[in-house]
């Protein structure tokens, strides 16, 4: 359905004033002398034939065949000029708005859920595996992970698509936490809990498995 709508009356009013603005914008909207005569003139045949279907009744048959052409002109034609006006970005919103064309609807973005839930795990060989929740993020999310090391600040380790990831160059038994921030484009997410491996109440011993 077009922003004219499906009632007659509606179809009527926005031709109307479709038509009026393709006279008063001629040259703006590049319209040929022969385009705003078959505007102007469906805009006439299907007044004039809605007009005959309200004051006959006895006669209506006969007049919605014929308005319904002519309803399926006026249509087609709001269908094709508002696609070639609304794409042509030398004509003015506002003279768009005065043919009745509705304003472009603005892209809907979201913001990245913030990541939960973030493990730690350290190997003896070096390694700290880690894991979290999407927290129901969509495709194309890439996710942060920043490291801060016995106390020093917090920096960049790595970027990934994954919800889990391994590093390999971890120094064993030293104090490293992590977090986790979501990212789309130029939007991004809170920041995920803190996960820590070998803290200072030495409460993580570097574990002798192999990381899943």
């Amino acid at each position: 359905m077009g922003w004219w709508g499906t009632k007659d009356q509606d179809i009527r009013q926005a031709m109307v004033t479709f038509a009026q603005g393709c006279t008063n914008y001629t040259g703006l909207l590049g319209l040929t002398p022969a385009q705003l005569s078959q505007i102007n003139a469906a805009s006439q045949d299907f007044t004039s034939n809605l007009d005959s279907v309200d004051a006959s009744k006895a006669a209506a048959k006969a007049a919605v065949s014929v308005k319904d052409e002519t309803k399926g002109t006026v249509t087609d034609l709001l269908s094709r000029w508002t696609r070639t006006f609304s794409a042509n970005p030398n004509i003015p919103l506002d003279v768009k708005r005065q043919l009745g064309i509705p304003d472009p609807a603005a892209p809907t973005r979201t913001t990245p859920k913030t990541p939960t839930a973030l493990t730690a795990l350290g190997f003896s060989d070096g390694r700290t595996r880690l894991k979290w929740n999407s927290g129901g993020n969509i495709q194309g999310t890439r996710y942060f992970i920043e490291i801060n090391e016995g106390d020093t600040g917090w920096e960049l380790l790595d970027v990934v698509s994954a919800t889990s990831y391994t590093q390999y160059d971890a120094v064993v038994g030293q104090k490293a936490s992590y977090r986790v921030i979501a990212k789309r484009r130029d939007l991004e997410s809170g920041y995920s809990n803190v996960a820590t491996v070998y803290d200072n109440l030495g409460e993580q011993e570097p574990t002798l498995e192999s990381a899943a």
